[in-house]
């Protein structure tokens, strides 16, 4: 086994919701991890929002302690932002900090699947060592259509996304009215990335949102954010990673499948009922809290190694 982390002194103690992950507990059980045992480093999706965890972390036993960190803020150089790699290396290099030794355990969701994977990747060629790896349906696009959206032009864009809503008349007005407002949000959010696609525009943006009242400042990040991640995932070239990688994948992204298990050919894969969406909610989250406990009490009582 990997060994022990010193990240802080916490003691956690086995709890009835452990059975229920877990099973019936043998007589006089109880799992204990020691003040020297590393946390499991959760990372939100695309949008970085801890929210995304909160019901995920009541329904894990306290037995399992978790501690949440951040993607890279909008301060960030823009080449940074949109390179995948430099994405995984800040990553790494944060949770190297805060575990300046021992082994390593991280889960990511959505976006932050994908990063949490790079950051792996990293941390492993920096000569750490990883004792648990979870990619909760972590977005990975195939190579053919990652390399075609680049040379998509405005225009091509905007015939498809008219004939989308033209194709949806026929579901009434709400139905059209959302698709009409979906695709001016759409439109924005691409404008507004490709105008900040200088490190001075983007300061020059963040000026302005600064300036602004909360509501509108927010959505003004979250599209940023959203452009420039979906721009580190067309040019991203992963490295496979060989180890027991723990991959839950929504019913509504199985297909992933294939090509996360050319990533991590030694992954155990589980389906989670449902929408991408909907995956740390219940009755999806109940299954993920389940098998995510499972692979982590396996990994630390057996003798694995991440490479």
């Amino acid at each position: 086994m990997c060994p022990p982390t010193s990240s802080g002194v916490r003691t956690y103690a086995g709890n009835t919701l452990l059975d229920k992950c877990m099973g019936q507990r043998p007589s006089g059980f109880e799992m204990t991890i020691s003040s020297k045992t590393s946390p499991i480093y959760l990372l939100a999706g695309i949008y970085g929002e801890k929210s995304d965890f909160e019901e995920f972390r009541r329904t894990l036993p306290s037995s399992i302690p978790t501690e949440i960190i951040e993607l890279q803020s909008l301060n960030e150089p823009v080449a940074q932002l949109t390179d995948m790699k430099a994405i995984g290396v800040a990553l790494g290099r944060e949770i190297d900090r805060l575990s300046p030794e021992g082994c390593i355990r991280l889960a990511g969701f959505s976006f932050g699947g994908t990063a949490v994977f790079e950051a792996a990747r990293y941390l492993i060629d920096s000569g750490r060592s990883i004792c648990f790896l979870g990619l909760i349906d972590g977005v990975i696009r195939p190579r053919a259509q990652a390399q075609s959206i680049p040379n998509h032009s405005g225009r091509a864009r905007l015939r498809q996304l008219m004939g989308n809503i033209n194709a949806t008349r026929h579901e009434g007005l709400t139905g059209f009215t959302y698709r009409v407002v979906r695709f001016g949000y759409r439109i924005i959010r691409e404008l507004l990335g490709r105008f900040c696609s200088s490190d001075a525009r983007l300061r020059y943006v963040r000026g302005l949102v600064d300036r602004l009242s909360p509501t509108p400042a927010a959505s003004i990040r979250r599209m940023l954010l959203f452009h420039f991640r979906m721009k580190a995932m067309e040019t991203w070239q992963p490295v496979p990673i060989h180890g027991p990688v723990f991959i839950a994948i929504s019913q509504e992204h199985w297909s992933w499948r294939t090509r996360w298990k050319l990533l991590c050919p030694q992954a155990r894969f589980v389906q989670l009922p449902g929408q991408h969406v909907r995956v740390l909610e219940a009755p999806s989250v109940e299954v993920l809290c389940s098998e995510l406990t499972k692979a982590v009490l396996n990994m630390n009582y057996g003798e694995f190694l991440y490479t």
